[in-house]
């Protein structure tokens, strides 16, 4: 009986010590990240965040291509390259600018020679001949307009005359970077999103009292919204939320 007795009861503290718990696995709003979230408040946040974000560069390079996913992971904002003329036109663009600062530089200097000489006129002639100081006086506004004007050219890019097979060239150019920056400003918001929904909701009351909040989500840029949630994850500590955390372990 003895035996039995203590047979009896080991099966059952047997039975008891068999008994496992699981803990429940924080999930966004992306399936295909489930299990990597954006949290606070527990000592390895800084880890998980860093973790997080190489999977998320990841994951919307994959479906969003390279430009995203190169700003995600550098951490410094995609800025599309400007198109360029089509190689026939850049072949010759150097001798044409040559040609057209000389233009520029030869006619501006003629100008201040003819200014020069209507100044010595206008010093030399009658003051009481008005009519024809203000004929002087009106050549003289005529060329120093002409000089503001050739000034102002000389300080600018000269824009290189295109035929008619390497203009159609530039407009798909053109057409091609303009696709670029839309799609990229979209990417950015679709990332944006992304970011959003794997963030548990505690961490996103957060991000919501702090002041720089509106303007980032007005931005819609993703690495301004890091930005914060770094700012926000590092600030916190494990024991900010102590009887939180107690619920969760248990």
């Amino acid at each position: 009986m003895t035996g039995r007795g203590r047979s009896g009861r080991g099966s059952g503290r047997g039975g008891r010590g068999s008994v496992t718990r699981t803990r429940a696995v924080k999930t966004g709003l992306n399936k295909e990240l489930e299990g990597n979230i954006f949290d606070l408040g527990e000592r390895s946040s800084a880890d998980l965040m860093l973790n997080m974000q190489i999977k998320i560069a990841q994951y919307i390079g994959s479906m969003c291509g390279g430009d995203i996913m190169g700003e995600l992971e550098t951490k410094k904002e995609f800025v599309t390259p400007p198109t360029e003329y089509p190689l026939t036109a850049l072949a010759r663009k150097t001798d044409y600018e040559n040609m057209v600062r000389a233009q520029q530089t030869k006619t501006l200097a003629s100008l201040r020679r003819k200014e020069d000489r209507i100044k010595t006129q206008i010093g030399t002639t009658d003051p009481l001949d008005v009519d024809e100081i203000d004929k002087l006086e009106d050549q003289l506004s005529e060329i120093e307009n002409k000089i503001l004007r050739a000034d102002y050219d000389l300080n600018n890019d000269v824009e290189l005359p295109l035929t008619e097979e390497e203009k159609g060239e530039w407009r798909q150019s053109q057409k091609a970077h303009s696709e670029r920056v839309t799609k990229h400003l979209l990417n950015q918001q679709k990332a944006f999103a992304i970011i959003i929904g794997q963030c548990t909701q505690r961490l996103q009351d957060k991000l919501h009292d702090d002041p720089q909040r509106d303007k980032i989500n007005k931005n819609q840029k993703p690495l301004e919204l890091y930005t914060l949630i770094e700012k926000v994850v590092m600030k916190q500590t494990g024991d900010e939320y102590p009887p939180h955390n107690l619920v969760e372990n248990l």
